[in-house]
């Protein structure tokens, strides 16, 4: 993910290259919360699962029941090597048109709504909301197309006329929410097996919200020090070593916070129950 922010989205997009640390760590940070809050997620279901697909076999090493399991699958799918190589170099170039024709797909719809004059109707009502929370009515494109596609919204969102903080919380919430373009692959790959796509979409919302409040927090640490892209090796890598401390700090404070919430409202369940 690192390499993806600070290539096409930093430096691509943005032309600044220490936006790659800020925007990466904004993100890091709030998977790592993400991951923090989704812990408390039908917690007591989970645990009795786990306890049951470990109970018949709780001494196995996990490596070997794994290897037994592969063993087993490939055995009851009889397919030779060829086929199995054939089919999935098959599956992969279907995979690649999905994925592409998602892109278009949700991309031509953006279009559609910007070219027969929706965009002003859904504007007017986004306004309304987004005002409050201090964000201009330049970011309401970006997050429209942002919400069907994540590549075109973030690009729209680092073209638009606001303040740099504002771009980079528009793009950073696009970002984390990653686009209908994305959820629908998501629901394609997961078609025909047990895991649910509610959580899933609930865990891009909270991300969202997360992304764009880590993104405060880190770009009022280090948002003096961004320079343009075309540093001096010495002083870019000195520049570097500073976000990096800041990213780290924050990271850690963001953590202790949620690991607090966290154990505080597994108490406050625990006294409820």
């Amino acid at each position: 993910m690192y390499h993806r922010v600070t290539g096409a989205v930093a430096v691509g997009m943005f032309h600044k290259a220490e936006l790659g640390l800020i925007i990466a760590g904004a993100h890091y940070i709030s998977s790592i919360g993400l991951g923090i809050i989704m812990r408390f997620y039908k917690s007591s279901e989970n645990i009795d699962k786990v306890k049951d697909n470990t109970k018949y076999d709780s001494n196995k090493n996990i490596f070997k029941k794994a290897l037994t399991e592969l063993i087993t699958a490939r055995k009851n799918d009889g397919r030779s090597f060829g086929e199995l190589l054939g089919d999935s170099v098959r599956e992969s170039i279907n995979t690649l048109l999905l994925v592409g024709g998602f892109i278009i797909l949700f991309s031509v719809i953006t279009k559609i709504i910007i070219v027969t004059g929706l965009i002003t109707v859904i504007s007017k009502f986004m306004v309304n909301i987004l005002t409050p929370l201090g964000l201009s009515h330049f970011s309401v494109l970006p997050l429209i197309s942002g919400f069907f596609e994540i590549t075109n919204g973030a690009n729209i969102a680092s073209q638009s006329q606001t303040s740099l903080l504002e771009k980079m919380i528009v793009t950073n919430v696009i970002i984390a929410w990653s686009g209908l373009s994305v959820h629908a692959q998501v629901a394609s790959m997961i078609n025909g097996t047990d895991i649910k796509l509610k959580p899933y979409l609930f865990a891009r919302v909270i991300q969202s919200i997360l992304a764009a409040i880590s993104t405060i927090f880190l770009f009022k640490f280090m948002g003096s020090k961004i320079e343009t892209t075309f540093l001096s090796f010495g002083s870019g890598m000195v520049k570097i070593k500073v976000l990096l401390f800041y990213i780290l700090l924050m990271a850690i404070i963001i953590i202790f916070i949620l690991l607090f919430l966290s154990i505080l409202v597994h108490y406050i369940k625990k006294i409820i129950s």
